[in-house]
């Protein structure tokens, strides 16, 4: 690849679903960027069900449900390790 410029990557993103398949490709997204030098990023998206029961949860029980529950997703991130 003499005089030619090579592409490398950045950054790179891996979304998570909890499963097998995505926390496999961690892996070897993992390797891809320690090749090249780039940032890993690992993304879940959670959609709480919190805004259906807004009205019948008091303010301080949510708070503590979305509290709980980033508590639990950083677990898993960093059990992904």
């Amino acid at each position: 690849m003499r005089g030619k410029n090579v592409a490398t990557y950045q950054k790179i993103i891996v979304p998570l679903d909890g499963s097998g398949w995505s926390e496999r490709a961690v892996t070897h997204a993992a390797k891809i960027a320690l090749e090249n030098d780039a940032e890993l990023v690992l993304l879940h998206v959670y959609h709480s069900p919190l805004a259906e029961y807004a009205d019948t949860l008091a303010l301080s029980n949510q708070a503590d449900m979305v509290n709980t529950e980033r508590d639990e997703m950083k677990r898993y991130l960093i059990a992904l390790r």
